[in-house]
């Protein structure tokens, strides 16, 4: 692993919170589901059930959605910021 990306792991609430933030991102930026599944190759319904934690996605899933909604730049600093203590965010 390369020494300068952050170690994280993130328990199930925190991925939740990480997936409702990138939906966030994802409306601010003018994206439709729709539109980033059809970017992903998969159906709106499937990005829906992603967006609200019905179901938690691969590690693969989950980066190419945030790569396409958020970008790398953003993406690190969500996990820099939900990697800290809730009384320090």
């Amino acid at each position: 692993m390369e020494d300068h990306l952050p170690r994280v792991t993130l328990g199930r609430e925190q991925t939740k919170e990480l997936m409702r933030r990138l939906a966030e991102e994802r409306a601010r930026r003018g994206l439709t589901q729709s539109d980033v599944a059809r970017q992903m190759g998969t159906s709106q319904p499937y990005i829906a059930k992603l967006e609200a934690g019905a179901n938690e996605p691969k590690l693969s899933t989950f980066l190419l959605y945030a790569g396409i909604v958020a970008g790398a730049v953003l993406l690190g600093r969500m996990l820099r910021d939900l990697s800290r203590p809730p009384s320090v965010r």
